[in-house]
């Protein structure tokens, strides 16, 4: 009985594990992504929601960049998010 507890314990672990290093990556690449769009806009970036949740106590933040307002022009904003799915990293454009 102790083993068998044991070994849930492992495999929770490391299922555990398993997604914090898949929420790391997807923090990463919204990261990379919205510094990428600020760098290239002049803008600036913010974590946002919506917040994703993969496990208790492991999200996702998404970032909203943030361009400057010019003369007689519409401030476009991004949104760099997951998609449906939570695999994929997803850029929407606001106006």
């Amino acid at each position: 009985m102790q083993t068998a507890a044991l070994e849930e314990r492992d495999r929770l672990a490391a299922t555990r594990e398993t997604l914090m290093r898949r929420r790391d990556a997807l923090q990463f690449t919204i990261d990379e992504t919205a510094g990428c769009i600020a760098q290239e806009n002049g803008g600036d970036c913010r974590h946002t929601l919506p917040v994703f949740r993969l496990d208790e106590a492991l999200t996702v933040c998404s970032v909203a960049v943030l361009s400057p307002r010019r003369w007689f022009r519409f401030q476009s904003d991004w949104l760099v998010t997951l998609d449906d799915s939570r695999d994929q990293v997803r850029v929407r454009r606001s106006y």
